[in-house]
């Protein structure tokens, strides 16, 4: 299981409630007891993961981010990697491999990218998006306001 700590945070409200909620899903995705809610949950994280690294770019794009292509590759690695983890894990299972061993590699994974990602690219985000935020008129500060929130994934 990983936790969230408070130092993970980067400052803006929806990204910080897309990493709480992709600890979260990581967590449950490792305590699934069947392959039904495996595949489930799996296939929710990978929604929210593409859902999440859109938002993410939008307000970098917004910003003008200075590693923002850094940010996008690291992306599409991730997203094609858990795509064929996903497709590998739950397509091609068989009778003899159990649950444990299909959720092993694609757990390792989740777990290294996310704890990864969050705290050596996105944390670059912190400072240079708190100061670039608090820079900005406050009609500009207020126009950002829709990318500094979460919409809720269902």
């Amino acid at each position: 299981m990983i936790s969230w700590r408070e130092e993970m945070c980067v400052g803006v409200p929806a990204i910080d409630d897309d990493h709480k909620a992709l600890f979260l899903l990581v967590n449950k995705l490792e305590i699934c007891p069947t392959w039904g809610c495996a595949e489930q949950t799996a296939k929710q994280l990978y929604k929210y993961t593409q859902s999440h690294f859109k938002r993410e770019e939008e307000i970098q794009e917004y910003f003008k981010f200075p590693f923002i292509e850094d940010q996008k590759n690291a992306h599409r690695n991730i997203i094609n990697s858990l795509s064929m983890l996903i497709k590998n894990d739950f397509l091609n299972k068989n009778k003899t491999t159990t649950i444990n061993e299909v959720l092993s590699d694609l757990i390792l994974l989740l777990r290294d990218w996310l704890l990864d990602h969050v705290l050596t690219h996105d944390i670059k985000m912190r400072d240079f998006l708190s100061h670039t935020y608090l820079m900005r008129p406050a009609c500009c500060r207020r126009g950002a306001s829709n990318f500094l929130r979460v919409e809720k994934e269902h």
